[in-house]
């Protein structure tokens, strides 16, 4: 099984300068540029095995992509029931949308990095600009940017209200929905970078010539 097999492909012909590669050069050669091209990776994919975030581990990253697609599904949600003006409905399909984002802020801050942790800023920003209308249907913001409900305060909120916040031309459910988005793809990336590094490294650490060398052959078939 290659790289390119698991959707890494592109990254290894990235990581390699395909143009000065000639049929003379020796296998062990590109094994090597490899090898050092990896470094890096390798040393975050070891350290990952102590955390549990690499290969069996990759369910830190399931987690953030199903909470991250579950707030957009959740907006969705809230649409529809404001559309039907079903108040059980709405302060369901809003407790939901609380519970996804918690849970996708809880994911960016065990995935971490420097896009999740510019992200979780992000979503701070947003929850803060729009801290007035979120607490008018009875959602209030933590110092940790997460959120919370109060149900009674919820269950009397003005419609028009919940829909200016997480209607489709809404600024807040806008934002946090582009930015969802871009947890998921982030998300699916680390997943397929672990498993690349799984692919060559085991859980050891220790890298598997027999793997790269299938690697390299796919990659530049």
């Amino acid at each position: 099984m290659g790289v390119r097999s698991i959707g890494t492909g592109s990254l290894v012909n990235d990581l390699l300068d395909t143009s000065s590669i000639t049929e003379e050069e020796e296998l062990e050669d590109l094994e090597e540029k490899l090898k050092e091209a990896y470094a890096e990776k390798q040393k975050e994919y070891v350290e990952s095995l102590k955390t549990g975030t690499s290969s069996s581990g990759t369910a830190a990253y399931t987690a953030l992509s199903d909470s991250a697609e579950s707030v957009g599904d959740a907006f969705d949600a809230i649409r529809q029931a404001v559309g039907r003006s079903d108040a059980a409905a709405i302060e369901e399909a809003v407790t939901g949308f609380v519970s996804s984002y918690n849970a996708m802020l809880s994911g960016l801050k065990t995935v971490s990095g420097a896009e999740c942790n510019a992200m979780l800023k992000q979503f701070a920003a947003y929850a803060e600009e729009h801290k007035e209308e979120l607490s008018a249907i009875g959602i209030s913001v933590a110092s940790s940017g997460k959120l919370s409900v109060d149900a009674e305060a919820l269950a009397t909120a003005d419609p028009e209200a919940v829909e200016a916040l997480f209607g489709s031309g809404a600024g807040f459910a806008s934002k946090v929905r582009k930015l969802s988005d871009s947890a998921v793809s982030v998300a699916s990336l680390k997943t397929s970078g672990y498993n690349a590094l799984q692919l060559l490294y085991g859980n050891s650490g220790t890298l598997n010539k027999k793997n790269m060398t299938a690697s390299i052959l796919d990659a530049f078939s």
